[in-house]
């Protein structure tokens, strides 16, 4: 556990805190007007906290800890340890702060927008590491702005997509970010220890 300290310093928990405020100011505003909180403020509210997942894991020493035992994988999995607990909690608060919101708590909504900011940073950390934070933490902003739509009345509706899918969407979203996380190099050496030193393998004679 001699990561969990260094990692914890690594978050950036101004990320969480920031959407928090927001949605008890905002909701604590709307529900002394007697009304309750729109679903559309509860789903951005959601989307900013699954931001902060992906914006934690940037990981500017990369490069620098790439020859080291530990791998690229275990490194996102020990931030992701302490970052979505933590989202987990705040969006709780944020749901007590915004009481009265249409429809459900939205735990799976949450679930796979935070599935789709890390997908999104894993595959773009393998090319463009500097702006992967970035892609991953607009990614569950885009994936709700995209969900409503102007009805005929001239109201906001939502459009059925990945809503409809949560969960499937999310097991889809965190496949790519275990394939984008894979290292190619240690797959590499593999090969080239079992070409150098035949006799370890099963079919050696």
């Amino acid at each position: 556990m001699s990561w969990l300290a260094p990692t914890v310093r690594l978050v950036r928990w101004w990320s969480l805190l920031v959407p928090v405020v927001a949605a008890s100011v905002l909701g604590g505003m709307i529900r002394a007007h007697g009304l309750r909180v729109p679903t559309t403020v509860a789903l951005y509210t959601a989307a900013a906290l699954a931001a902060a997942v992906p914006a934690s894991l940037d990981d500017a020493a990369h490069e620098l800890l790439g020859p080291m035992p530990t791998t690229w994988r275990r490194r996102v999995l020990q931030r992701l340890t302490i970052v979505v607990p933590a989202v987990a909690a705040a969006w709780l608060l944020a749901v007590l702060a915004m009481l009265g919101v249409d429809g459900d708590p939205m735990p799976s909504t949450v679930g796979v927008l935070i599935a789709l900011g890390i997908a999104a940073w894993c595959i773009a950390a393998r090319t463009r590491p500097d702006i992967a934070a970035a892609i991953g933490a607009a990614t569950p902003l885009v994936a709700v702005a995209t969900q409503w739509r102007l009805t005929s009345d001239g109201r906001l509706g939502v459009i059925p997509r990945w809503l409809d899918y949560p969960w499937l969407t999310a097991i889809a979203a965190l496949g790519a970010a275990a394939i984008a996380t894979t290292d190619p190099a240690a797959s590499l050496r593999d090969i080239a220890g079992r070409l150098a030193h035949p006799s370890r393998t099963p079919d050696a004679k």
